[in-house]
């Protein structure tokens, strides 16, 4: 009967602990991810691209596939990101028509 009482013990000891633990390491992964969305949300230095954008353009997905029915590098980015069966990227590297539009 000894032992069995000293297993319990035990058993409710380690529950116990896992628990506490548990909740611990719950908080600092909370205190992480809230200090990192506070870096993520004010940036130390403004972020510059490499090509300007058109302050109001809109594009839809009209059919176009081929670089040569495009406008614009802008157009054939928005085309390649939103629109399927595009073959404007032909090395796969996510910039489309390098040779003609956005080549440079």
């Amino acid at each position: 009967m000894r032992k069995l009482i000293l297993v319990a013990a035990l058993c409710a000891a380690g529950y116990y602990y896992y628990q506490h633990d548990r909740q611990a390491r719950l908080l600092a992964a909370t205190e992480i991810v809230a200090a990192t969305e506070t870096v993520a949300a004010e940036p130390s230095a403004p972020i510059s691209l490499s090509r300007s954008k058109p302050a109001v353009q809109s594009f839809s997905c009209q059919g176009k596939t081929r670089c040569n029915e495009m406008t614009s590098c802008d157009e054939a980015t928005f085309y390649l990101q939103n629109c399927p069966g595009t073959k404007i990227d032909g090395d796969g590297d996510g910039i489309p028509c390098e040779r003609t539009l956005c080549g440079g």
